[in-house]
């Protein structure tokens, strides 16, 4: 798997228009810093697991293959402030799925 374990203080991380399919669960545990996730332009069919990503306050999501948003999916994200899911394949937003966003623009 990927691995940021040594970039504690990162920022910003900028995978788009890349060919990723799948992030494995522990992926972004470490980047307890990280304010801008841009994973846009992927194939990605299910949600990465960026639930520890508290200070997250830009998530670009768009362009993928996402089926389904689950709740709670975004818990830990209060200071997200800009959420970008546009053109995926979501059928299914489950309740409570954006509980907790109280920033959101």
């Amino acid at each position: 798997s990927i691995s940021f374990r040594n970039l504690a203080q990162l920022g910003g991380l900028y995978l788009s228009n890349n060919l990723i399919a799948s992030i494995p669960d522990d992926t972004f545990l470490q980047l307890k810093n990280l304010n801008n996730l841009y994973l846009n332009n992927n194939f990605l069919n299910q949600m990465p697991n960026i639930r520890d990503l508290n200070a997250l306050y830009i998530l670009d999501l768009s362009n993928n293959r996402l089926r389904s948003i689950s709740s709670f999916q975004f818990e830990n994200l209060r200071t997200l402030w800009q959420l970008n899911l546009e053109n995926n394949l979501i059928e299914t937003i489950e309740s409570n799925a954006f509980k907790n966003l109280v920033n959101l623009n």
